[in-house]
């Protein structure tokens, strides 16, 4: 199971990686932008089944590949070992507004009052 940005914190409404491994050798990158995901890649670490969790917040994802299925939360489709899978996701206009209780940033190494 692949989730792509799952625990990202509310003030981060851009953000990027490249190339983390994730279960089953599978290599992901993705793009994050207004605070959701807006691009993702996989290439496939090994030959198997693929899952996504949906959390893409009802917009539809345009794939690479013809053959990812939706099912329950997830997507899931085959891949060969190397193949790559890409999905583009339409970009928010603005960032989400602010929840109720967000947390208070930390800011490391700064002293007290300062």
């Amino acid at each position: 199971m692949i989730r792509v940005f799952p625990a990202t914190p509310w003030r981060w409404h851009d953000a990027a990686f490249e190339s983390l491994r994730a279960e089953g050798g599978h290599r992901v990158s993705a793009r994050r932008e207004n605070g959701a995901t807006t691009w993702l890649r996989v290439v496939a670490g090994k030959s198997g089944r693929v899952r996504i969790r949906d959390n893409f917040g009802g917009r539809t994802p345009q794939w690479s590949v013809r053959d990812v299925r939706k099912s329950g939360a997830d997507f899931e489709v085959y891949l060969r070992k190397g193949q790559v899978l890409e999905a583009w996701l339409p970009r928010p206009k603005s960032p989400p507004p602010a929840p109720a209780n967000p947390a208070v940033p930390v800011v490391i190494g700064a002293s007290p009052g300062a």
